[in-house]
């Protein structure tokens, strides 16, 4: 490739083909589209040309995270599979992101997300199992980044030693 952004833009076609079958994919495309357009921005390079497809795929995630909802308010790693704290959490991080980018989102579709994440908290207490741990600072850190955080996190804080690297990262940032 002649330069980083050529690569970039390419790697971005992928997401044309790619099937929009499973949630974590199409979160995962949106906060590419999301990162790709940032970093274009931060450079200087002109994204005047690629504004429409981007905001195209940011939309396109949007609606399909609301369409695929779960009644509870979470997501399952499928449609229709029983909700999974995790990808509810990387789902609200992705609305979020794409609402900061100017992309519509639902209020209600938020509003129930982080209302499902509030009902799966729970207090790490003798939690020995590192991806647990894990698991509850992203909730919180998403929940943080969305307006609805918790200051109480006194308790993960004494389970820092249990976590791993990025998980202490993030409830750094929480």
């Amino acid at each position: 490739y002649p330069s980083l952004p050529a690569f970039m833009l390419d790697a971005l076609k992928t997401m044309d083909v790619y099937p929009p079958d499973r949630t974590e994919a199409v979160i995962s495309n949106s906060l590419a589209v999301i990162e790709v357009y940032r970093a274009f921005q931060d450079q200087g390079i002109d994204t005047s040309g690629l504004q429409a497809r981007m905001d195209y795929h940011l939309q396109s995630g949007v609606n399909y995270l609301g369409a695929t909802q779960n009644i509870d308010g979470g997501w399952g790693w499928v449609p229709g599979a029983d909700s999974d704290s995790l990808i509810a959490a990387y789902a609200i991080m992705g609305l979020y992101k794409s609402s900061q980018r100017g992309i519509q989102v639902d209020s209600a579709v938020i509003q129930k997300a982080q209302d499902y994440l509030n009902s799966v908290l729970n207090s790490p207490g003798n939690t020995v199992q590192t991806w647990k741990l894990d698991r509850l600072v992203f909730i919180h850190y998403a929940l943080q980044e969305t307006g609805r955080g918790s200051q109480d996190l006194a308790a993960l804080y004494e389970q820092r030693d249990r976590m791993s690297i990025w998980a202490q990262a993030l409830l750094a940032m929480a």
